[in-house]
């Protein structure tokens, strides 16, 4: 019988069980004792925190905006020192482990193998499932990910090399981004993978095989394979390019629990560093356009999977990128795409501009040319604001009589939907180039936006009481997200984990919790207290996902942090519990006295905390 957790409970007197971990498996993961604190030491907060937000440094600290709620002045704050995170807006704080796991939504053996790969850590797997159930979809993919590329450079990957050559790929290339090669058989993945003991249930879900009438087969064959990761480097999707004429020229992996298309970029993984440095991104179309521009020096490029961008797409890019430009085909499907995407990433707040390209040439085009990288350059340089631009594009109709009166409505209903602080420096061009005066122009733009504010709290009314439902299900749900922590409690508590010294000094854990008032943390003091090593410790509450341990240390230590300069702050920690807790103790004792119940020795300790508190009014 598979054991998840095996532990044994420290019945505490006025405490409750306190979880004392033996041993943890998680779902066929053994953590060795280890396991957390060499991940931990060998990534940096600060960068995997830098994938989802825009940080500044601070002092010794960073700051950037909360990824967990809405602000507009940044509150969240990532120390290099503890590795940890705490925002003073919302509360949310931790580790690395608790971070990931709430900004990707991951349990805590997602997280673990997520990190783990990107630290170089290896994690025992231990099971008896034979079903393959003991791999995760981003082990898989990984698996898929190295079939295709050996594929490639084996006998049966001519045809891929040959393509690859044809569009100026070379080897080195198309190692440097792991592209692969589909063998054109009907299995030979599905194969592969069910030599590894994977099941066909989890190789569907990765969207790596199909099912037929005769049996499961591969969903890539034949096709040049592009791996699509995500912003922390996982392999969540395929894409595949086919060689000849038959079937389409694309496809992609199919939605699935881990594939999101419209929340994906490719090579985003790759390009996130510069697009942070220079605080603008290039944003493409195809998987080629992407990678020729990585290889010729525009490292800040992505691909958009799709010709339209969405609104997923637009907040992923928000968190490293103030710019963004967009370069899609020029053909007249690319324009109208080009358009509905630079409105979605203009109303996240990003300042968008479109590159326009010499007629008939794409990015990879262009640049296998002689002076094609110096003519890229300066496009980027000419590109033109999201406005200017879609009234260049709309001017041929603006000019034929019969279209005019469509191509303003196009025109106005797009830029209504950006603020107007936005539109002023383009008013008096537009109002030349539409021909409408200027007051007339700004009143027509006010009626779009008033009526586009009606519909919008129409369909908030009807969304309203799913929305409710929701939010009531989740706080039921999320009981210790809104667990708002006492600052010194939490200090102490930090101490206690940080400071072996300090920690000694506790005579047990029954006198300990005592200096605290708050049920949720005395359970959290005695948990330290209990003598196990704190990375075992953190190891259990992340596997079974207890959060609200990890964020009172971060409020703990962001709260220390304050009192930089003193030399005592262990004595000023305690020296306040010990008030609060004579201040809660002589309120006990009033209560009897007033009531008449109090004992010779209660009246003894009454008269006692009173002197050591005559300096305080009650």
């Amino acid at each position: 019988m598979s054991l998840r957790h095996y532990i044994i409970r420290d019945l505490t007197q006025g405490v409750g069980g306190i979880v004392h971990p033996l041993r943890v498996y998680d779902g066929g993961i053994f953590l060795k004792r280890d396991s957390v604190t060499d991940i931990k030491n060998r990534l940096d907060i600060v960068e995997i925190v830098s994938d989802h937000v825009r940080l500044k440094k601070v002092g010794k600290n960073y700051r950037g905006l909360c990824p967990f709620h809405s602000e507009k002045t940044p509150s969240f704050y990532v120390s290099p020192d503890r590795q940890t995170y705490h925002c003073f807006g919302c509360g949310a704080g931790g580790d690395i482990f608790s971070f990931v796991m709430a900004a990707e939504n991951l349990d805590f053996r997602e997280a673990l193998e997520m990190l783990a790969s990107r630290a170089g850590v290896i994690i025992e797997n231990k099971s008896s499932d034979t079903s393959g159930s003991s791999y995760s979809l981003y082990e898989i993919m990984n698996m898929a990910e190295t079939f295709f590329a050996e594929s490639l450079f084996s006998k049966s990957g001519i045809r891929g090399r040959k393509y690859l050559a044809n569009r100026s790929v070379t080897g080195d290339m198309a190692r440097s981004f792991r592209l692969g090669w589909a063998p054109a058989g009907w299995d030979n993945l599905w194969t592969f993978l069910k030599s590894k003991g994977i099941s066909f249930r989890a190789a569907l879900d990765a969207g790596l095989v199909a099912e037929g009438k005769h049996g499961a087969y591969d969903r890539f064959r034949g096709r040049v394979m592009f791996p699509v990761r995500d912003i922390s480097g996982r392999v969540i999707a395929f894409g595949g390019r086919a060689v000849d004429e038959d079937g389409a020229k694309y496809i992609n992996s199919p939605e699935g629990p881990i594939f999101h298309k419209r929340s994906s970029l490719y090579l985003v993984e790759r390009a996130k560093k510069t697009i942070s440095e220079k605080g603008s991104a290039i944003i493409v179309e195809g998987y080629m356009d992407a990678l020729r521009l990585n290889v010729s020096g525009f490292t800040e490029s992505v691909a958009s999977l799709g010709t339209s961008l969405t609104e997923e797409q637009a907040k992923l890019l928000k968190r490293v990128a103030d710019r963004v430009f967009i370069c899609f085909d020029s053909d007249t499907a690319g324009q109208d795409a080009t358009i509905r995407g630079m409105y979605v990433l203009q109303r996240e707040g990003i300042d968008v501009n479109v590159v326009d390209l010499p007629r008939g040439k794409d990015p990879d085009e262009l640049l296998l040319q002689e002076e094609g990288r110096r003519v890229f350059a300066e496009s980027l340089k000419k590109a033109a604001p999201l406005v200017l631009y879609h009234l260049y594009i709309r001017k041929p109709r603006l000019a034929e009589s019969g279209s005019y009166n469509n191509a303003v409505k196009e025109l106005l209903d797009g830029i209504s939907t950006l603020p107007m602080e936005n539109l002023v420096p383009y008013m008096n061009h537009l109002s030349r180039e539409l021909q409408i005066l200027p007051h007339a122009l700004q009143e027509r733009i006010l009626s779009i936006k008033s009526e586009n504010q009606k519909n919008m709290f129409r369909v908030k009314q009807i969304s309203e009481e799913t929305d409710l439902k929701k939010i009531s299900e989740a706080k039921k749900n999320n009981t210790e997200k809104d667990f708002s922590v006492d600052n010194i409690e939490a200090a102490f508590c930090y101490l206690l984990w940080k400071d072996g010294a300090f920690r000694k000094k506790m005579t047990s854990c029954q006198d300990t919790v005592t200096f605290v008032q708050d049920q949720k943390v005395k359970m959290i003091v005695c948990a330290i207290m209990s003598g196990d090593d704190p990375e075992e410790l953190e190891s259990v509450w992340h596997s079974t996902g207890e959060v609200l341990p990890m964020r009172v240390l971060a409020a703990g230590g962001a709260f220390l942090e304050e009192l930089e300069g003193y030399d005592n702050k262990s004595e000023i920690i305690v020296s306040a519990l010990k008030k609060r807790r004579s201040k809660v103790r002589f309120k006990e004792i009033s209560s009897k006295l007033i009531k008449g119940i109090a004992s010779e020795d209660e009246i003894r300790e009454y008269l006692r905390i009173k002197q050591e508190l005559k300096d305080i009014i009650f």
